[in-house]
């Protein structure tokens, strides 16, 4: 569920968190990127917290599903693809469905590439 905003209620001592209904909290564990955590905490931050120096390597994945096993699709990771996952080794019923992510110096050279061409690269 996406949050989109988060306030400290002195009165119940408690985190309202605000999305299309409101829920409260006790504490937060926030997993988000931190520019997102940041909108959503920083008032409440102490001012040395450090979060704006958090760099991020780009990244782009790709999900490819089929209507048959694809077999083992590993192959030398080269530059283009650092990582592979089978999603349905986790749940032997769940659809033939892959996910592999590039490797940062792909995804940085080919962020702002047509997703066609993207694709295709990561692909081959």
């Amino acid at each position: 569920t996406r949050i989109d905003d988060v306030k400290w209620d002195n009165g119940s001592q408690r985190w309202k968190l605000i999305s299309d209904k409101t829920w409260w909290a006790d504490g937060l564990l926030l997993t988000c990127p931190a520019p997102q955590a940041i909108q959503l905490v920083e008032p409440y931050l102490p001012p040395d917290h450090g979060l704006h120096a958090i760099t991020y390597a780009p990244n782009l994945t790709l999900q490819v599903a089929a209507n048959r096993s694809l077999g083992t699709p590993y192959r030398s990771l080269t530059g283009v693809i650092g990582w592979v996952c089978d999603n349905g080794a986790k749940w032997p019923d769940a659809a033939h469905c892959w996910t592999a992510q590039s490797t940062a110096a792909f995804a940085a050279a080919y962020y702002d590439a047509a997703d066609n061409d993207i694709t295709g690269k990561l692909l081959e």
